[in-house]
């Protein structure tokens, strides 16, 4: 029985994830030809937090409330924007905007982004990383 990262609480916490912060170092541009700028952004101090997490607030963050916000998009869609139409239009619809607040703002890595940025790394500016994005970030291996 280990500590939720979500909640706090103390119970049996199946479900681990990982995020990542480091922080910002750098960030140069060159102007490469017409309008064309090439941005490198440099990283340091990268450290990797891991939170155990329960299986309640592991279901409420990966579904719970993505579901909410798709069915209040749809439920707006089908009001504001189309009223004359079915509600299959306004369904489908619902999944952009529903996806995209999920994905940037609600979801358990980024709410885990948001514990681990709020525990005060010192100074100068920290950015969270979810593990994919991690791996972009990191440079790829010479074959």
């Amino acid at each position: 029985m280990t500590a939720c990262g979500v909640c706090g609480e103390s119970k049996n916490t199946p479900h681990s994830c990982t995020v990542y912060t480091a922080q910002f170092l750098d960030e140069t541009s060159k102007k490469t030809g017409f309008k064309q700028y090439t941005i490198t952004t440099r990283y340091g101090d990268i450290e990797k937090h891991t939170y155990d997490v329960c299986r309640h607030c592991y279901i409420t963050w990966n579904f719970g409330l993505p579901l909410a916000v798709y069915l209040i998009s749809a439920v707006f869609i089908k009001i504001a924007v189309l009223p004359n139409e079915g509600w299959d239009a306004a369904l489908f619809l619902a999944l952009f905007p529903a996806g995209i607040i999920a994905w940037k703002y609600i979801s358990l890595p980024r709410r885990l982004i948001r514990e681990a940025l709020s525990q005060g790394q010192g100074s100068g500016k920290y950015k969270g990383f979810t593990s994919f994005e991690y791996q972009l970030l990191k440079p790829s291996d010479p074959l």
